[in-house]
């Protein structure tokens, strides 16, 4: 048995098994760059050799001859694994899904914004799809839109039909997803995926109508990015606005900001050191480049400034002005966005590779079961342990979450994963897994400088 220590601030004890499971999908982009970003660390004192080894052997271990009094073990054949080929599966009511009609994933949007969401979907099952099915909504931001939209006509296997909802975008600026699936006649739920369970989905960003934002890469001159405070001054009428950042956060976003020109500087705290979105930065490395002077960068309303990077902390001291926030001053405010439960994540969605093939599975009290015969290859458990941590991971100032996965197969043990859950507008959203070990056991968890 191998031990790992993962530095946390919760000290736990976990069952373990033998093949990896939960996956880290280094072609999801997004999935990948926050899990990257997020610097979240594990530290895990694993040989070459354990880490070469995909699916580890479990071992038969001899037991020692019974006494007569003890049941005797009875006889068994090892014989060579079989090879399982996959079974054609079919169900009645299923979809595939094929594309966003209107509104792309991940659009911005004006607040308040009347607007129609239609999916194209086709009919992958064996049954007919009737005006009696209809669209319902499954979970995460409502949007103001109906719970049941009755479909439009009768939808034959192979067929494909374009289904709306209509939603006004939040009035609260922010990041929002709402789920969706279709429901028979007999009351089922369905969608698509592998297990015709999984939801579409809205995604879209809702604006301020009257306000613009600034965003852009932080950088300092040396590895360690310091806790920053980033102003950004209103040219026009001297007001200022700012967000604190944290250790080694890479990204900043302003938002609120009424239109106009502003200039942005980024201050170390409890230091007069600062850097600027300035004319050097232009100029790049050049000798002979000595213009430090500060950019003005103009914003409109529910537009974003994107690339301003306030990263010249080469400048002459006196050339910024001096941080004018105080240390009693309040942040720019935030959407209220409520915060991560337990319960929440003990009931989220996962993504998760079972036999090559990845599925979004939903726990119900932080188990889900597939199969019931635990000598089935097709057979899995997977759990969320009772205890998490709560931190910022992705730098938007809502605390995310950290969980610890267990996978059981029939085997000997329960493999252990660490999981990335970002909050996305109060919905729990995986992003990424690591994979531990087979018989692992995590002392402990915490999430550090995001």
């Amino acid at each position: 048995m191998k031990r790992y220590l993962i530095l946390a601030g919760v000290a736990i004890l976990l069952f373990t098994a033998c093949s990896p499971l939960l996956q880290v999908d280094n072609s999801d982009t997004d999935s990948y760059d926050i899990y990257t970003q997020s610097a979240l660390t594990v530290e895990a004192m694993m040989t070459d050799s354990a880490l070469a080894v995909a699916s580890p052997t479990p071992t038969l271990e001899i037991l020692p001859t019974q006494t007569a009094t003890q049941t005797p073990i009875p006889s068994m054949t090892v014989t060579a694994s079989p090879t399982w080929a996959p079974t054609q599966t079919t169900y009645c009511d299923w979809v595939a899904f094929v594309k966003d009609v209107t509104i792309p994933d991940k659009s911005t949007w004006i607040q308040g914004t009347s607007l129609t969401k239609t999916w194209r979907l086709k009919n992958r099952g064996s049954c007919t799809w009737t005006s009696s099915y209809s669209l319902v909504f499954s979970h995460g931001a409502q949007m103001g839109a109906p719970t049941v939209v009755s479909l439009p006509g009768n939808v034959r296997p192979g067929e494909t039909v374009d289904v709306s909802v209509n939603l006004t975008v939040p009035e609260t600026p922010g990041h929002y997803l709402g789920y969706w699936m279709l429901k028979s006649t007999a009351g089922v739920l369905f969608g698509y995926g592998e297990s015709a369970n999984k939801p579409f989905y809205i995604d879209l960003n809702s604006n301020s109508r009257t306000s613009g934002s600034v965003t852009g890469k932080l950088g300092f001159p040396s590895e360690v990015i310091p806790p920053l405070r980033v102003v950004a001054f209103n040219l026009d009428n001297g007001k200022y606005f700012w967000v604190d950042t944290v250790q080694n956060q890479q990204y900043y976003e302003i938002k609120g900001l009424p239109s106009g020109d502003y200039t942005v500087v980024a201050y170390v705290h409890g230091s007069d050191f600062a850097g600027g979105y300035t004319k050097y930065v232009l100029c790049g490395l050049s000798v002979s480049c000595q213009d430090h002077s500060l950019i003005r960068v103009h914003v409109d309303a529910s537009v974003t400034a994107t690339n301003i990077n306030p990263i010249d902390f080469y400048a002459p001291a006196g050339t910024f002005p001096p941080d004018p926030t105080g240390s009693s001053a309040t942040p720019t405010p935030h959407m209220d966005i409520p915060p991560l439960t337990l319960s929440g994540l003990k009931n989220a969605e996962y993504r998760v590779n079972i036999n090559g093939v990845e599925k979004t599975i939903r726990m119900t009290n932080g188990t889900y079961q597939q199969g019931t015969d635990s000598t089935s290859p097709e057979f899995r458990v997977v759990t969320v342990n009772d205890l998490a941590v709560f931190g910022d991971l992705n730098g938007d100032r809502v605390d995310d979450a950290v969980v610890i996965l267990g996978e059981w197969y029939g085997g000997t043990g329960i493999n252990v994963y660490i999981a990335a859950v970002t909050n996305s507008a109060g919905i729990p959203l995986h992003n990424a897994s690591v994979f531990i070990d087979d018989r692992a056991i995590i002392q402990s968890i915490r999430i550090d400088n995001g």
